[in-house]
């Protein structure tokens, strides 16, 4: 057991001094990505769950950007749309994950949370 536990760690320090002149050379010497906040990786979590379209989307996306036009919707704006099937609810979400509705994810979602349409990415 023991034997094998050398083994790594020299394993991983030929590795670290193979990867470091690299790291130079290509200038990667500054700060290297540590990975997203708690609240931004849960939201992006939440959404990875809408990233299908759904079938009705057609349906309800004309109302949704008519809704969140303006730039001053609240998700429970939009929400309260929704005739209890929960459909418009999904393709507000799959909005959210495609990028066709702007949402800030670094902030915890909640239903005051400030939604607009992305007139750029917006194909439906």
């Amino acid at each position: 057991m023991e034997a094998r536990r050398r083994a790594r760690r020299a394993a991983r320090r030929r590795a670290l001094r193979r990867w470091r002149p690299l790291r130079s050379r290509r200038g990667a010497n500054g700060p290297m990505f540590n990975g997203l906040a708690t609240t931004e990786r849960l939201n992006l979590l939440w959404l990875h769950g809408f990233r299908r379209r759904p079938a009705w989307m057609p349906r309800y996306a004309s109302l949704i950007r008519g809704l969140a036009r303006g730039g001053d919707t609240a998700l429970g704006d939009l929400f309260a749309h929704d005739d209890g099937s929960g459909e418009l609810k999904s393709v507000v979400w799959h909005l959210v994950w495609s990028g066709q509705l702007d949402i800030d994810l670094a902030s915890p979602i909640t239903e005051q949370s400030r939604v607009v349409v992305n007139e750029e990415l917006w194909n439906v």
